[in-house]
């Protein structure tokens, strides 16, 4: 007994220093010899809860519960792996019993304030984290917890006065100097959010998120000083430090498709425990109707919505029947999710549920197909999906790259996204499309613009050529910009047109100019409208120049229905091939370069023979109407072939 006793104290020296799966493996081997120790439990759980593993942490922690039913901690560390896996009910539950044992026990008190803000339960739980002030006005975990409350409610000052406060308390609290700085980012404060990124990475040089979310920060405003030298170092904290990046931030920074892959596999794996993964059989082939679910953050006013519009449309009706689960903003104005409601089955708003419940009404539809139309992009879900809702799912769209998940079975692509040699960088299965994997619309809206612009209306002069991109300026890299920088000097008295109303960001491309030679006036900016006025405004430019390593997307589809040529720089990643996959689509291969140089090439080829751009608009005059690029018929149907032969294999 003396040895067991011995080892378990060798075992609990080894968690307390961090060594959790060492002691976890001592803890499992003495469990075999001593049976009903509630404080063995409790450690087992507590360490399959410090890796991920909630599912195992919820089952050892229930033992500790059931041999020692006064032991608080138990009850608030296995609502914590509750909240985990979205059964935010159950940890509420656990919450109140350990404080029945201890009233004053500020744990449970966040602990059911989180699970009370995942149930939009916000005066509830703002009331719960208020009382943990009173008991202990200095934990700033509390602070940090109502910071995240008005957050997820809008009111963005109000949760940044909350991390302020924690920080007054600890100015070593990483949690709220990284809080604060997404909230800075999202108030497009950008220079403050650095520098509250750049504080807490003071205090770990090695935190997950963070290096990535300085560049996207600083791309923002265009500010490339150091870049190069952050990227090299991002990459290695990625390859040899396990350091995590936002894998959409990724795809805007690194053409490099193992850099991509390694980092969305180690997000997953940090973010969800393997236990929840599950399988699922609801197929009664040749009994009903295919079930198809859309799920996306995106049934807003947002590209997405416009590109997949048709296909919701269009979709066969006898064959299909087809949901829409919503997660995204949803303001009362939204004539784009408006149009699309109809032509589902149901369209389930899903904002304000937590994932249990969204999982719960899937799986009692017995969806035979979930699509994921966002991936790891803004407002994702991805838990709905590790929990398995469907016995295919797919990523598509929505996110330009592999999710790195085991729970993803396929991203649909097409055979210029995802050549054969590339396909080792995806962990899900390839299906491909005959044509281009984006759909388009061919209609895209309803109202045109009424607005007849000239050239004068944006300071664009009136016989120059004039270049464009109107991609989001975060895509823009030194790498590219020093490349439009020597089309300029070769294409006299041109300009570029850019899309980009922030003031630093506009004055540091300014800087830039003028740095490489080419005088910034020659810079001009277009600022936001509508997205009618803005197709209108389109036509005024000649050649749209895209930007690398992130191509435009939308963007493209939409300068090539007003007419305007796109040169495009082909790179290996998914987000760098997609200009290219539909230009090929309307056989302009010649539009595409393979090298910076061929790149800058084309682009001043075209500028300098006139003859030559005229044929390209000719070419793209009735794209909308004759291409297959816009032919929403025949991609659905080419879509609903996928599904269909998904549901015979």
């Amino acid at each position: 007994m003396n040895k067991w006793v011995d080892d378990f104290k060798y075992a609990k020296e080894k968690h307390k220093k961090g060594e959790i799966k060492q002691a976890l493996k001592l803890y499992l081997d003495l469990e075999i010899t001593e049976k009903d120790n509630f404080e063995l439990y409790y450690l087992i759980g507590t360490s399959y809860l410090q890796i991920n593993n909630y599912q195992e942490a919820i089952s050892y922690l229930g033992k500790s519960v059931r041999v020692k039913s006064n032991y608080y901690n138990s009850y608030n560390n296995r609502a914590i792996a509750f909240i985990k896996i979205g059964e935010n009910f159950k940890a509420i539950q656990d919450c109140d019993n350990a404080l029945k044992l201890n009233p004053n026990f500020n744990n449970a008190l966040i602990n059911k304030g989180i699970a009370l803000k995942n149930l939009n339960k916000f005066d509830e739980a703002i009331k719960c984290l208020k009382k943990s002030i009173s008991i202990n006005p200095n934990l700033c975990e509390t602070y940090n917890n109502l910071g995240n409350i008005y957050k997820q409610t809008g009111d963005l000052k109000k949760a940044l006065e909350f991390y302020n406060k924690s920080i007054s308390i600890n100015s070593k609290d990483i949690d709220a100097y990284k809080n604060k700085g997404v909230i800075l980012k999202e108030m497009e404060e950008f220079e403050a959010s650095i520098k509250s990124y750049e504080e807490a990475l003071k205090i770990n040089p090695d935190i997950d998120y963070l290096h990535a979310g300085v560049i996207h920060s600083k791309m923002f405003l265009c500010d490339w000083e150091n870049f190069n030298e952050q990227i090299q170092s991002l990459k290695k904290k990625i390859l040899h430090k396990n350091v995590l990046a936002g894998p959409f931030i990724l795809l805007s920074l690194f053409d490099d498709l193992g850099i991509q892959k390694k980092n969305t596999e180690n997000h997953i794996s940090k973010t969800f425990s393997e236990s929840i993964f599950s399988d699922i059989t609801f197929f009664q082939k040749g009994k009903r109707k295919i079930r198809l679910a859309y799920f996306s953050g995106e049934f807003h006013m947002h590209p997405c919505i416009l590109l997949m519009k048709d296909i919701y449309k269009n979709h066969n009706k006898s064959l299909f029947e087809i949901f829409a689960f919503s997660y995204g903003p949803n303001k009362k104005e939204n004539p784009w999710r408006d149009e699309v409601k109809p032509y589902f089955n149901k369209f389930f708003d899903v904002k304000e549920m937590e994932d249990r419940e969204v999982i719960k009404i899937a799986k009692e539809l017995k969806i035979d197909i979930a699509i994921n139309l966002t991936g790891l992009a803004n407002y994702e879900r991805t838990n709905i999906f590790a929990n398995r809702v469907a016995p295919i799912q797919i990523n598509y769209l929505g996110f330009a790259g592999t999710m790195g998940a085991k729970f993803m079975d396929y991203i649909i692509a097409d055979k210029l996204i995802i050549p054969d040699e590339l396909k080792k960088y995806y962990t899900e299965k390839i299906i491909y499309l005959p044509n281009c994997y984006q759909p388009n619309a061919r209609r895209l809206l309803n109202n045109k613009s009424n607005k007849k612009f000239k050239r004068i209306d944006f300071d664009l002069p009136d016989k120059s050529v004039v270049f464009c991109c109107f991609n989001n300026h975060y895509k823009i890299t030194p790498y590219i910009f020093n490349s439009w920088m020597r089309i300029l000097e070769k294409v006299k008295n041109s300009v570029i047109w850019i899309y980009t109303t922030n003031p630093t960001a506009q004055n540091n491309l300014k800087r830039e100019a003028k740095k490489r030679g080419v005088d910034p006036n020659r810079i001009k900016f277009a600022k936001n409208m509508s997205i009618e006025d803005h197709l209108e405004r389109m036509k005024l430019a000649d050649i749209f120049l895209d930007t690398w390593p992130y191509n435009a997307h939308t963007t493209a589809s939409d300068a090539l229905r007003v007419g305007l040529p796109i040169v495009t720089l082909i790179g290996k990643s998914f987000a760098s091939r997609v200009a290219s996959s539909i230009l090929s689509t309307i056989d302009l291969k010649s539009l595409i370069a393979k090298t910076i140089n061929e790149y800058e090439e084309i682009a001043v080829k075209i500028a300098s023979d006139k003859k030559l751009l005229d044929e390209l608009k000719y070419k793209l005059k009735n794209l909308e109407n004759e291409s297959a690029l816009f032919n929403s018929t025949t991609f659905t149907k080419n879509l609903e072939n996928i599904y269909l032969n998904l549901m015979k294999s």
